[in-house]
């Protein structure tokens, strides 16, 4: 297939039902002794929803401490591919059940447990956040491809595939510098063609504080993103990429360590490389040092006490990922 290196002309995105709201906003989760974060919403679902709701953390959380990173509060962002192509894929009700499997990432990694959504194809659109009291309805409501539902057009989306301006969109909501990490989560069946400018696109994005993980249904052609690996010219190796012919095959264990296998790596590389800012610190994290480590949370106290000086227990540690410079 021929690659489009001509500059494509970005389609304005259809309106949103909902502004964007505050990463920052504050939260009420409580965390148990195994890193799993409760939200206030949980507390709505039945006992059967929040038994598997539960599971399914865990193995979140396991992939997390596995690897070496501790839960990173910050933000999700979910990216639904909604061309044509997808339209066997939204009949069966695999898309309702991938956004659904995508509920538990968002509560452990979200601020406030809410997974911000958009819907993409030739142009996009910005969703209302899918929560977790009310994901069920909120599959529902805009898991569509055509028509009106829930006050969005989606026949405005288009059919056909223009990475771009999405791409674009979520770049603009990012700060550079920020302390709160943002996880981009990008379903699509195909496409990614226009390889000059997804490219420069990406080498831009690696000095922001977001890691991008694509997801590829299906056996198509997903161009560009299958050479993400060996982009060169960027700060940080930001992105991430794998395919899959039925998301529904793939049990929660499976699923969730494909989706966070680089993000954790992503999260030291960008704060050693002050694309993401070390998070402020209150005085007396030192003395916690050593309990927070042996829970798998290496980046603790930045290999410095609060009086600035060099953790001893970071050095007799090991970790590379503890040596960096004070601010």
């Amino acid at each position: 297939m021929s690659v489009d290196e001509s500059p494509a002309r970005t389609p304005a995105p259809v309106p949103t039902p909902e502004p964007a709201r505050n990463v920052a906003a504050p939260s009420s989760a409580t965390v148990d002794g195994g890193g799993v974060r409760t939200v206030p919403g949980e507390a709505k679902l039945s006992l059967v929803k929040r038994e598997k709701l539960n599971l399914q953390k865990r193995e979140v959380a396991k992939v997390l401490l596995r690897k070496g990173a501790a839960s990173p509060v910050g933000r999700v962002v979910l990216v639904m591919d909604n061309t044509g192509s997808m339209s066997k894929r939204y009949r069966s009700g695999e898309v309702k059940r991938i956004i659904e499997r995508m509920v538990p990432v968002a509560t452990q990694l979200d601020s406030d447990g809410n997974l911000e959504a958009y819907a993409y194809a030739q142009r996009f659109v910005r969703l209302p956040d899918v929560t977790v009291a009310d994901a069920d309805t909120w599959v529902n409501t805009y898991v569509h491809l055509h028509g009106r539902h829930g006050g969005v057009d989606f026949d405005a989306i288009g059919g056909t595939n223009n990475e771009i301006p999405i791409m674009e969109e979520i770049i603009g909501t990012l700060d550079k510098g920020a302390t709160a990490p943002t996880l981009v989560l990008f379903f699509t069946d195909g496409g990614f063609h226009a390889r000059a400018q997804i490219t420069a696109l990406m080498r831009t994005a690696s000095a922001f504080p977001a890691f991008w993980q694509f997801i590829g249904i299906g056996k198509s052609s997903f161009g560009v993103l299958e050479k993400l690996d060996n982009l060169t010219g960027r700060l940080v190796d930001n992105a991430g990429f794998f395919a899959v012919e039925n998301v529904d095959k793939l049990t929660d264990t499976a699923l969730y360590e494909l989706l966070l296998s680089e993000y954790p790596d992503w999260l030291r590389a960008a704060r050693q490389a002050r694309v993401l800012s070390w998070p402020e610190r209150p005085a007396g994290t030192h003395s916690r040092h050593r309990a927070r480590l042996l829970q798998g949370k290496p980046d603790c106290c930045r290999g410095r006490r609060s009086d600035g000086r060099r953790c001893a227990n970071s050095a007799r540690s090991g970790r590379d990922d503890h040596r960096v410079p004070s601010r």
